[in-house]
């Protein structure tokens, strides 16, 4: 499945592909670009000691292979705030760098404890928006 970061001072990069992720206005990601999907694997890359320059490259070849078209920004986040949700970054590199946060609740159960952890977590991370957006 991959192998478990426990640095909480490693960066993870959660890359916002859709606009409703994020509030340009007031500078921050919103919750929902910390939702995982129904798999309940959050896809994120780690960025720890990478340049911007290199950090954006990242983010548009994980561009190529989504459904959305356009790459808007980032949302960075370290270990330690994934850590304090008792959720774990599973570094898969699949993507190159590739890293899962697992450990939710189901949605089936827990829908509310997800949406919570999901607050937290953009709450605790740092937006960062390409001036333009990047396109397939």
């Amino acid at each position: 499945m991959g192998i478990e970061l426990d640095d909480p001072a490693d960066v993870l990069s959660r890359f916002l592909f859709q606009q409703r992720h994020f509030k340009r206005a007031e500078n921050r990601a919103v919750p929902e670009a910390f939702m995982p999907p129904t798999d309940l694997q959050l896809s994120t890359f780690l960025t720890t000691g990478m340049v911007a320059a290199n950090i954006w490259d990242l983010g548009k070849e994980a561009l190529t292979s989504h459904p959305q078209p356009r790459l808007y920004g980032r949302a960075d986040l370290d270990v330690g705030a994934v850590q304090e949700q008792k959720l774990k970054a599973l570094r898969d590199d699949n993507p190159d760098r590739h890293v899962s946060v697992v450990g939710w609740p189901t949605y089936s159960n827990g829908k509310d404890l997800i949406k919570i952890i999901a607050q937290e977590l953009a709450r605790s991370s740092r937006l960062t928006l390409l001036a333009s957006p990047a396109s397939k």
